[in-house]
């Protein structure tokens, strides 16, 4: 939690250096930060003093964090990661250098919401506040010595290491799964020839396979993660008369279609909030929403797909 007072609200003889402050657990310190990584960690931590009161939504630029990280104006990148160079780039490395928050948007304790691109782009950040128990694939990730810390740490509250992993185990992986990934669980008539595919993240949804299994989990992915941010956006009335019971419809050659709610709900999602929603959609699956549709019960096919222009490079 955190809290921040003017001096002005509680008297002028307030130590300006004791205003405020910010709560982290010492489980958070001693297995969070290692797991992490120290730059990480302290992002998480920055983000969190920004959280005011009971709020879970923080507002800083990435220079402000850059520069309370590094101590330098021009760090950008330490935040955000950046591109690799050409030359750095070989056929099975990734195409940038992951960046703090990448880190904890992939370990889902910060949600990002982005507004343009660039140096210019604003960003919300929701922030998770309080930092679970770490899950068994997580914590094979620490050194030997801080596994054994972790299983002692259980035990002094009471919390034996077999009984904690069958609580936080995810569901049974093949034995070739990364680390970070959990199996989409097995469709009601599973071909025995065929395996299942493993979604990317444990922090995405799980969904039953179906003919289309791989783009259903990304189309439906993408409009949830769309959901939660326009929610953020939108004023409650809005959001729940437009897009509350809207799902995502089909998937197709960068164009989603979207279910919406009613025939009034279509026509403000078309006309009003069009350029939002692409915007958001744009982000959320790294371009690869290009159009989207909005249609009502009866109406599939009927809705005008708008483009959504290709961000610009920079």
């Amino acid at each position: 939690m955190s809290d921040d007072h003017s001096p002005h609200d509680i008297g002028d003889s307030l130590d300006p250096a004791q205003c405020g402050y910010t709560v982290v657990s010492n489980y958070a310190l001693y297995f969070w930060r290692p797991y992490l990584g120290n730059t990480a960690f302290a992002l998480w931590e920055l983000l969190l003093s920004f959280c005011y009161g009971e709020r879970d939504i923080a507002y800083p630029s990435i220079s402000r964090l850059a520069r309370m990280l590094t101590n330098s104006d021009h760090n950008r990148a330490v935040v955000t990661g950046r591109r690799r160079r050409a030359k750095d780039a070989g056929a099975a490395s990734p195409s940038r250098h992951e960046g703090a928050l990448d880190i904890l948007h992939r370990e889902g304790l910060v949600q990002v919401i982005r507004r343009g691109y660039g140096p210019t782009a604003s960003y919300t950040f929701r922030v998770c506040k309080t930092l679970p128990l770490l899950r068994p694939e997580q914590v094979a990730r620490l050194s030997p010595s801080l596994q054994r810390d972790h299983a002692n740490w259980l035990e002094r509250h009471g919390i034996g290491t077999p009984p904690c992993e069958e609580a936080l185990a995810p569901a049974a992986s093949p034995p070739s799964a990364a680390p970070h990934t959990t199996p989409i669980a097995p469709s009601p008539t599973p071909d025995a020839s065929r395996p299942s595919p493993t979604a990317p993240n444990t922090a995405r949804p799980v969904l039953p396979l179906t003919n289309n299994s791989r783009e259903e989990n990304l189309m439906n992915h993408w409009w949830q993660e769309a959901l939660d941010e326009l929610r953020l956006q939108l004023t409650r009335s809005a959001f729940e008369t437009c897009l509350l019971r809207s799902k995502a419809h089909s998937f197709h050659d960068g164009v989603l279609m979207v279910q919406a709610p009613g025939d009034l709900a279509r026509e403000k999602l078309q006309h009003r909030l069009a350029p939002l929603i692409r915007r958001v959609l744009l982000a959320v699956s790294d371009a690869q929403v290009q159009q989207v549709c909005f249609f009502s019960v009866g109406q599939q096919g009927t809705g005008q797909a708008a483009q959504v222009p290709p961000p610009a490079e920079g």
